[in-house]
């Protein structure tokens, strides 16, 4: 019987995904406005030629967003809980696949034995009985990897509706944020994306943004 679990791979890449999402690509859903506004960043160091600019940190938002982190501990659990159900129905299916294995094996060395027709007749209910069990076991094997297809499925559509609330959440607030703030230009930097190769620390906003992403949340939590 061939072993069928879920793609560890495929878990573990959508899992991966999550520590480098940016915000490029959403609209807010998941969180309420904060009654408390994003805390001023001093102005006198943001001004450029006349705009007011500033560059954020997405790999250490998404690393330090508490909603971020929920989300992977939910991902986290649905994937042990996928696994744990596999697990149990492959160990009982492969249980009764050897049971099965060792009754045809008895059964053929007595088959080869049979001299009349006689001996044959006897053993027909044995060879039914065999043949009902092969058929059962097909079945569940097939159930077993339907149940497989839809955990993965299943899995994947919670990572996406996860990840696009997280990415929904984070362009709303920024959005929010820079109005609030007066900004004219809020830059990302990100390992993964590129953007943002150099910044002087008095442009980079990224702890304010992760504080006041924090409280907000926090607030949505209640």
């Amino acid at each position: 019987m061939k072993k069928t679990l879920l793609a560890a791979s495929i878990i573990a890449a959508t899992m991966s995904t999550l520590s480098i999402t940016s915000c490029s690509d959403s609209k807010e859903r998941e969180s309420p406005k904060s009654s408390k506004p994003a805390k001023e960043v001093p102005t006198s160091s943001k001004e450029s030629g006349g705009l007011k600019i500033a560059f954020i940190d997405m790999d250490s938002v998404s690393n330090n967003y508490d909603y971020q982190k929920d989300i992977k501990a939910k991902l986290e659990a649905s994937q042990k809980q996928a696994e744990s159900t596999l697990n149990a129905k492959e160990q009982a299916l492969k249980t009764r696949y050897e049971a099965f294995q060792k009754k045809a094996l008895a059964f053929q060395q007595k088959a080869s034995k049979v001299r009349s027709e006689a001996e044959q007749a006897a053993l027909e209910p044995e060879a039914n009985a065999l043949k009902n069990e092969e058929a059962a076991i097909a079945k569940l094997e097939q159930d077993y990897q339907k149940e497989q297809a839809k955990l993965s499925q299943d899995f994947q559509e919670q990572f996406t509706n996860h990840t696009k609330a997280f990415n929904d959440t984070i362009e709303h607030f920024l959005q929010e944020y820079g109005e609030s703030n007066g900004y004219d230009l809020l830059l990302g930097k990100s390992a993964s994306t590129g953007g943002v190769l150099y910044g002087k620390p008095a442009y980079d906003v990224t702890t304010d943004v992760i504080e006041a992403l924090n409280e907000r949340y926090k607030s949505y939590k209640k």
